[in-house]
């Protein structure tokens, strides 16, 4: 009786061993998931964070970028001076948007990258080299704003085709980053108008 408790304790001994090994590694493949979720939340979040910037700084900026003034009340055209760009107010207006932002060197263009130079943010053609779209302060990440005038149907509403409104523009921010070689990306968007008149 004595040998076959001894045995009995020896396979109690290996299964306990046997399973501890099964548990220790199954919370292990546990812990690894959790943290790989938790990273994948984290990344989602910063590529939403600066995708929200990239939409507030060009809604901040919106007249900067768009905004003809006219220097006369009640003209019929007016030419920013800067770059030539020019726009027809509405009536009653003084103001209106040009078809692209302001800068000679952004007509044309829809695509743009940008960055920060001191206090200001600054917006500039995104050039082909993918390099230049990532991130000054975090190159886990590279952004693309899109600048696009909106088309209105006959009713005025926006549509996919129609007439430009320079005056309506469709703006999309694109951020996208690599997470163990697959690649993720959100976008936002967002319609600025100009309703009010400078």
């Amino acid at each position: 009786m004595i040998k076959n408790q001894k045995g009995f304790g020896v396979i109690e001994v290996v299964v306990v061993l046997g399973l501890s090994a099964i548990i220790i590694t199954s919370i292990g493949n546990l812990l690894n998931s959790l943290y790989k979720i938790n990273k994948a939340a984290e990344l989602r979040t910063r590529a939403f964070s600066y995708a929200q910037e990239s939409l507030e700084i060009i809604n901040d900026k919106r007249n900067d970028l768009f905004a003809c003034q006219c220097a006369v009340a009640g003209c019929s055209t007016c030419v920013r001076p800067s770059d030539g760009q020019s726009c027809t107010p509405f009536s009653g207006y003084d103001s209106c948007w040009t078809a692209y932002p302001a800068g000679s060197d952004l007509i044309g263009i829809e695509t743009f990258r940008l960055y920060k130079s001191g206090s200001n943010w600054v917006l500039e053609a995104l050039s082909p080299d993918p390099s230049s779209a990532v991130i000054d302060l975090d190159p886990t990440f590279s952004r693309k704003i899109t600048i696009k005038n909106a088309f209105r149907d006959i009713n005025g509403d926006i549509a996919s085709s129609g007439t430009v409104d320079p005056n309506t523009k469709i703006i999309t921010a694109k951020v996208w980053w690599k997470q163990r070689d697959d690649q993720h990306q959100v976008d936002l968007s967002t319609i600025l108008t100009a309703w009010q008149n400078l």
